[in-house]
């Protein structure tokens, strides 16, 4: 087995690596530990293969869920000699995660992967993932968490606080993106309540 060096922040974030504390408001996010399964990337392929790919897939989903499907699989293949996939060796992993919802171990939900189950006490730290990577759920949450600490804000400063509580030093425009969509599902589901240029909580 061999240990996960600390990643380097995603470009754009300014986000802490994992492992580092977990900015004020947001939970700790903690990679799965690196493997290496075998030295030869192609035996990824390999029919007794099957069963190693099906184990780091649940071991990856029980430390990292709710995932990205593409995050998944970065870590899934990165244990064959780093491979870092293409189409064959994704539709490799995409028939393990089908094992796996097949089974009942993997909730869908879009392109995330959730544990049976599974909910989220908070938002957790961006660390070594990109924008793109972040659920749509811990994105609400983050936008939650500062709208229950400020109550009212200008939009623009809830998404910039929202970043900040993900641990993203600057929201780049991915970041914003993710956390504009977030609030207008917000707002569509009566979490929050736009005032021209300003959010604020529901009234009671």
């Amino acid at each position: 087995l061999a240990g996960a060096s600390p990643a380097a922040s995603p470009p754009g974030t300014g986000a802490a690596p994992p492992g580092a504390p977990a900015p004020t408001g947001a939970l700790p996010y903690t990679p799965a530990p690196a493997r290496v399964e075998a030295g030869d990337p192609d035996l990824v392929f390999a029919p007794e293969a099957a069963g190693p790919l099906r184990a780091r897939a649940a071991e990856v989903l029980a430390c990292e869920a709710p995932i990205h499907r593409d995050l998944l699989a970065r870590r899934v293949l990165a244990a064959w000699s780093g491979r870092r996939g293409g189409a064959r060796a994704r539709r490799r992993v995409d028939e393990v995660v089908a094992a796996l919802v097949t089974a009942g171990a993997v909730d869908v939900r879009g392109d995330f992967l959730w544990r049976p189950g599974q909910t989220l006490a908070g938002p957790r730290a961006l660390a070594d993932r990109k924008p793109e990577h972040l659920a749509p759920e811990e994105a609400a949450l983050a936008l939650e968490a500062v709208l229950r600490r400020d109550v009212s804000l200008p939009a623009a400063d809830l998404v910039r606080e929202a970043a900040r509580l993900l641990g993203a030093a600057r929201a780049s425009r991915a970041l914003s993106d993710a956390l504009q969509a977030a609030l207008l599902r917000l707002v569509a589901a009566g979490g929050c309540v736009l005032d021209g240029e300003r959010a604020r909580l529901p009234r009671p």
